[in-house]
C-alpha cells in the first residue's frame, strides 16, 4: 500500500494469553508500549492490533497523548459514513 516507510514501529505488548485477562496487567502493557513507541520510535499515532482491546482506547491515548486508532472501530465508522453518504461498493 506504500505505507511501510511512514511506520515507526510495531512492538508487542510482550503478555502471555493468561496475562490478558488481567485489565490492569494489559493497560499497563500497553500504555508502556504506547510510551515507547513514542519516545522511541518517533510514533505520533497508535494503531492498536487487538480487536479485543477497543475499550482500552480512551485510557490509552489520555495516557501517552497520542491519537489511538482502534481497526474495529476505524473500519465501523467508515462504513457507518459510507451509509450516511449514500455510498456503496456499487458507486
Amino acid at each position: 500500500m506504500g505505507v511501510l516507510d511512514r511506520l515507526a514501529g510495531d512492538r508487542s505488548l510482550g503478555l502471555g494469553v493468561a496475562d490478558l485477562a488481567d485489565p490492569a496487567k494489559s493497560l499497563d502493557a500497553m500504555i508502556q508500549t504506547g510510551k515507547d513507541l513514542r519516545d522511541i520510535d518517533g510514533a505520533d499515532v497508535l494503531i492498536m492490533g487487538c480487536a479485543g482491546m477497543a475499550h482500552y482506547r480512551d485510557q490509552l491515548q489520555k495516557a501517552t497523548g497520542l491519537p489511538v486508532v482502534e481497526p474495529t472501530q476505524a473500519a465501523a465508522s467508515i462504513a457507518l459514513g459510507h451509509i450516511q453518504l449514500g455510498l456503496s461498493h456499487r458507486s
